[in-house]
């Protein structure tokens, strides 16, 4: 039996950082990708035995983030109130519900 698995990519947009776009068609394993950069991330190093990124990975790294609505309608009003709109338009009030 050969089992295939993409870690090497996921790797590397662990390490590389940055932000990124998942954009693919339905049911082609975008859940399943961020599934396993939140095991990655939460260092459950037991699921990932044998696999090719068990040796790679950093264990001790554990990041969480919580990305309630709250908490990113709170990280908007702060990019958008700490933002200069000089020179732009005018400052127009936004509503934040």
């Amino acid at each position: 039996m050969c089992m295939l698995t993409k870690h090497a990519p996921i790797y590397r947009l662990a390490i590389n950082g940055g932000m990124y776009f998942l954009s693919r068609p339905r049911r082609f394993g975008k859940s399943l990708m961020v599934s396993t950069l939140k095991e990655l991330f939460e260092g459950n190093r037991v699921l990932f035995k044998n696999l090719w990124i068990e040796d790679k990975w950093d264990w001790s790294l554990c990041v969480r983030q919580n990305m309630s609505r709250e908490v990113l309608l709170s990280m908007m009003k702060d990019w958008y109130n700490g933002f200069s709109w000089d020179g732009i338009h005018s400052n127009r009030g936004v509503r934040w519900r």
